[in-house]
């Protein structure tokens, strides 16, 4: 609450109540008493039992009224996030906003809007000849609803606009999908309906979700394999906020061509099936920095073995080599149990089984990591836990012995 300016004599001043905008000296008045009191007891003894209402969304009404009054200011804005609107209503109150931001280049938006929204409003939103500029980054932020938001009929509502015949993507250099919702989620058909015209992406990140697949993910990077600079992909399981192991990602492609295939691609991380030498086996790609991919087995191996394993090592330390004579390289590979640091040689795990299995005689030598299990690596994952790393020699040994095995 907030009393603002003064007035003319025998003229109430204006008083903010919540969302409000409402004339009344007394209340001010009586805020200041309370501002001035010291004590509870000081305190009004018998308060009234008027109810005060605050508008939920006086923040997207008040926001439309400026942008309809002032048109150039509305025209000034370039980039916008909305937050923890999720409900028909507000979509609306969304799309008729984002109408006055003419010159609109980035959109944070809830993932509800691409239910709630129909085709008309974001073919305007994507600047399909309507706007005077065009928007160029998309972020689309999922969270679990409450049970009565779900169970409220209104909000079960699907205009499916990525049908709309008018609907392009082709403005877009930056996609972004984050989060994971018990409610209507974003799918790979959703994808696969998008990439019929984001053909100019230079940005793809779809993380901590686990509604989107990498089906739908590749669906997007081959319409714009010509342009993609940036993907990443991290899944994110169905049972809370734990990184799914790359056993429970499942595909029937094979993607280990498509992704050197991208000439632009130089940041990479993502989550897939399987994979092979044939990945690494373009020297012209243009990887640069860390490069991490997570994945489940071998392509075309039933039950992988180590040698098999082995040849997907070499390859990606041949690329490693290659690439590090010009712009540097380091890959890591992730399995559920182990990652394998090329460039050092390292296999970073948690050896306490093999060390029972061996009579703690295996491994010889270990050493403390600051990496953890897949999900727990990168930013939160710099202190020592639970994992160690031995050198790929002793890790072949401990194969041999059958105190561990490669995948």
């Amino acid at each position: 609450m907030e009393c603002r300016g003064s007035s003319p004599a025998g003229q109430p001043e204006m008083a903010y109540l919540g969302n409000g905008l409402q004339p009344s000296g007394s209340l001010c008045q009586k805020v200041e008493g309370w501002l001035e009191a010291r004590y509870l007891s000081e305190l009004e003894k018998s308060p009234s039992g008027i109810a005060v209402y605050r508008d939920s969304f006086c923040s997207l009404r008040k926001t439309i009224e400026l942008f309809s009054d002032y048109p150039s200011l509305a025209a000034s804005v370039h980039r916008v996030w909305f937050n923890g609107f999720y409900v028909a209503e507000t979509t609306q109150y969304i799309f008729r906003i984002l109408a006055h931001c003419v010159n609109l280049q980035a959109v944070t938006l809830p993932w509800i809007a691409l239910r709630h929204g129909n085709g008309g409003q974001w073919s305007r939103l994507l600047a399909n000849g309507t706007r005077e500029a065009s928007l160029s980054s998309l972020e689309l932020l999922a969270v679990d609803l409450k049970e009565s938001q779900i169970a409220n009929v209104a909000n079960h509502i699907d205009q499916r606009p990525l049908n709309h015949p008018s609907l392009d993507f082709g403005n877009l250099t930056k996609l972004k999908i984050f989060g994971n919702t018990n409610f209507a989620p974003i799918t790979n058909d959703d994808l696969r309906l998008m990439a019929r015209s984001a053909t100019q992406l230079q940005e793809l990140h779809v993380t901590s979700n686990s509604s989107i697949t990498i089906e739908g993910v590749m669906d997007l990077v081959n319409g714009s394999s010509e342009t993609l600079r940036i993907l990443q992909f991290s899944p994110l399981s169905k049972d809370g906020f734990d990184h799914p192991g790359p056993p429970t990602i499942q595909s029937h492609r094979h993607f280990c061509e498509s992704l050197p295939a991208c000439p632009q691609l130089s940041d990479l991380s993502i989550s897939l099936p399987s994979l092979c030498p044939t990945l690494f086996s373009r020297p012209e790609v243009q990887w640069a920095g860390e490069l991490q991919i997570r994945f489940a087995d071998v392509c075309g191996e039933a039950q992988t073995s180590y040698g098999r394993l082995r040849d997907v090592l070499a390859s990606a330390r041949s690329l490693m080599n290659t690439r590090n004579q010009g712009t540097p390289l380091s890959i890591e590979l992730f399995t559920s149990q182990w990652i394998y640091e090329i460039g050092p040689g390292r296999i970073h795990g948690n050896f306490d089984m093999a060390r029972v299995l061996s009579g703690g005689l295996w491994p010889a030598a270990e050493h403390a990591s600051r990496k953890g299990p897949y999900g727990q690596t990168g930013l939160y994952g710099k202190d020592i836990g639970p994992y160690s790393w031995i050198t790929e020699e002793s890790f072949v040994d401990g194969l041999e012995r059958g105190y561990v095995s490669c995948l």
